[in-house]
């Protein structure tokens, strides 16, 4: 196919890749697949106060935030993990408007990673060990997989995790970086059935290799380009 019949897509949780003209993209590493950016470096503050910490909903500088750590979008929204608040917040692109999707006391313990479909936002919820999976429009919270620290695949709440802490989405299925466990983790988002990709359980190293045979050193983040999964494997100081 000639490049003219090609066009650059994708934006916030993935890299960009090729798509025909007129084709569906792909649902690519939680985000609406965009055109490419023509950035400036010019650096705007879009929500919260420099230096005050605090969970206030409002607009732009009005609103408040704890910990910032993950944030993902579905185009028309950018959903953020507040890790030591305990909460899911929902800011709206087009007014900086910030609410709360799940609030402090909903049930996260320090909620890392994140990505969206669109319809439902998915968690990593790392003192916890789960994977939490949250309507977009509601807030209404369920576990999908995981809920006890351990290393064990199976579906929902049979399977187990050790402090996952990045996820990112390619069609129906998450990637998440099971940061204790060394391994990557595949779920699938909406039966919740987990299984591992890569790594071992409890055998942290640095190895190339197939499935199993790979090693990582408490891999935290992940992406993907639809091709690619890309991880930050942060005691092993690669990617």
């Amino acid at each position: 196919m000639a490049l003219a019949a090609l066009t650059a897509v994708g934006c916030a949780g993935s890299d960009f890749f090729q798509a025909p003209l007129n084709q569906q993209p792909i649902l690519c590493g939680g985000s609406i697949q965009g055109i490419a950016l023509a950035l400036t470096g010019d650096v705007t503050t879009f929500a919260g106060t420099f230096g005050v910490s605090g969970n206030a909903d409002g607009v732009g500088d009005a609103a408040t935030f704890q910990e910032p750590y993950g944030i993902t979008t579905d185009g028309l929204n950018l959903y953020v993990s507040d890790k030591d608040g305990d909460a899911i917040r929902k800011i709206e692109i087009s007014s900086r408007q910030v609410t709360t999707l799940v609030p402090q006391g909903g049930g996260l313990n320090e909620p890392v990673g994140i990505t969206t479909d669109g319809a439902f936002v998915y968690v990593c919820d790392s003192n916890n060990d789960a994977i939490q999976k949250v309507d977009a429009n509601t807030g209404a919270m369920t576990l999908l997989a995981g809920g006890t620290s351990g290393a064990q695949d199976g579906l929902g709440p049979a399977a187990q995790f050790r402090e996952p802490y990045g996820i990112t989405v390619v069609g129906d299925d998450l990637f998440v970086a099971d940061r204790d466990n060394h391994a990557i983790r595949r779920v699938n988002k909406n039966t919740g059935e987990v299984t591992t990709l890569a790594g071992a359980f409890a055998t942290p190293g640095s190895a190339n290799g197939l499935g199993g045979d790979a090693r990582f050193n408490e891999p935290m983040s992940i992406s993907t380009d639809c091709t690619n999964l890309y991880v930050g494997d942060w005691n092993n100081y690669t990617v």
